[in-house]
């Protein structure tokens, strides 16, 4: 359409010495009526791909995780729950290797339960490790344990933190990451929090 535009306003030749020419624009009015066509024509895509195409195929992982700790006259269990949803319209590839669950320990020192900051890593584990990607609306779900050695202070508490990464893209070199977490108390904790003010 654009082309066929361009050649009429091109093709207008000179008129007869004193005729009127009438309805008839100038090569430089139908350039400029053409330029405006394609710049809203333009603006307009480039607004659609911008605000509402990619907000409807964005990738949208929900995330979560819930942990408890189970403790027996041996060994202490701390059984995590973690649970990733696509809720966006579009599948979304992982990256190998890097859907991990992180587990932290902490302390609780003297009786006016003064809190150590959370200490390094202590321990680390794969998680989705079947899954290469997660279709669009599909549900995984995977439960993780982490065996506690004894004993175990009554103030130790427990935070476990889950990371899930979309692959690299074009515009996301180090790809897209999502970020849950969850804190388990012990038993020192417990009593402490339960004291009146």
């Amino acid at each position: 359409m654009f082309w066929i535009a361009f050649r009429r306003a091109c093709s207008i030749g000179p008129t007869a010495k004193g005729a009127i020419v009438t309805g008839t624009a100038s090569p430089i009015e139908t350039a400029q009526q053409v330029i405006t066509t394609v710049a809203v024509v333009v603006g307009g895509g480039w607004a659609y791909l911008k605000f509402i195409r990619g907000r409807v195929y964005a990738p949208r992982i929900e995330l979560s995780l819930s942990a408890t700790l189970h403790r027996t006259d041996e060994t202490q269990l701390l059984l995590c729950h973690v649970v990733a949803e696509n809720r966006g319209l579009t599948r979304i590839r992982l990256q190998p290797q890097r859907q991990l669950v992180y587990l932290y320990v902490t302390r609780m020192s003297g009786v006016d339960a003064v809190v150590q900051p959370w200490l390094e890593k202590t321990a680390v584990t794969l998680v989705f490790a079947d899954h290469s990607s997660i279709e669009a609306q599909e549900r995984v779900a995977e439960d993780v344990r982490f065996h506690l050695p004894l004993p175990a202070g009554p103030g130790d508490a427990y935070r476990v933190e889950a990371q899930l990464w979309a692959a690299k893209g074009r515009l996301r070199r180090r790809g897209r990451r999502w970020l849950t977490s969850a804190t388990v108390l012990g038993e020192g904790w417990r009593a402490a929090l339960a004291q009146p003010d």
